[in-house]
């Protein structure tokens, strides 16, 4: 287990709370080293009770930051039907 690293994760939704999961589950990062920063106060919260993580609405300073959202438009994935 690293105690050395603070990881932040801007955005809070499933690509966050995989990692959050696999992280916290295989015992690779304690919880206490793990932030996200989300734009709704009820996700900070789901994932705080669920994974006893610190998540809160606004980002933090993170020494190892992760950015788990979509691109802006891209969310749901292509809408041309193209790959």
């Amino acid at each position: 287990m690293r105690d050395d690293i603070q990881i932040g994760m801007i955005g809070g939704g499933a690509m966050a709370e995989a990692l959050i999961a696999g992280l916290v589950e295989c015992g690779t990062i304690p919880a206490s080293h793990i932030s996200v920063s989300d734009h709704k106060a009820m996700r900070c919260d789901e994932l705080t009770r669920k994974y006893g993580v610190h998540a809160q609405v606004g980002a933090e300073s993170f020494s190892a930051p992760y950015f788990c959202a979509h691109p802006r438009g891209k969310a749901g994935g292509s809408r041309s039907g193209n790959t």
